[in-house]
């Protein structure tokens, strides 16, 4: 079975032997950088219109992805099975996605088996980590 859902993709159960585990994968809303620095090349526009549409696009990205984090708190919150919920979450650690999906109980793989901070994005100026993997630690044992 596979459901798309708001940038949300869900994977049905892998089963091996007597283990099942489900997995979640996602491309969540983006704040389109590359768009808006388009849309702000026109000429014709003053200095606050290209930071008020900037803004705009921000804030629409970010609204769309607490919808999206909701929905995937949700969803892992009605899990059964161990669980691993992996993609591109386009946000930031400490944000209103990541919190909201560690608050379920998720582990994030990256603090747990990496070291060090590391960037999954990088263009232009910007260099975040966006990409994620995180596991149900309880479960998975």
């Amino acid at each position: 079975m596979y459901r798309q859902n708001m940038g949300i993709s869900h994977t049905d159960t892998i089963h091996q032997a007597n283990d099942t585990v489900v997995l979640y994968y996602c491309h969540l809303n983006t704040n389109n950088f590359d768009a808006i620095r388009d849309s702000i090349s026109d000429e014709g526009m003053g200095l606050l219109k290209h930071a008020l549409r900037f803004y705009t696009g921000i804030e629409l990205g970010y609204a769309m992805r607490e919808l999206e984090a909701d929905t995937i708190y949700k969803c892992l919150q009605a899990e059964k099975h161990p669980t691993i919920m992996m993609g591109d979450m386009n946000d930031i650690g400490g944000s209103y996605t990541v919190r909201r999906i560690k608050r379920i109980g998720m582990t994030d793989a990256w603090w747990k088996g990496g070291f060090r901070y590391r960037c999954t994005f990088h263009k232009h100026v910007f260099r975040f980590r966006l990409d994620y993997i995180f596991y149900d630690d309880d479960r998975m044992r």
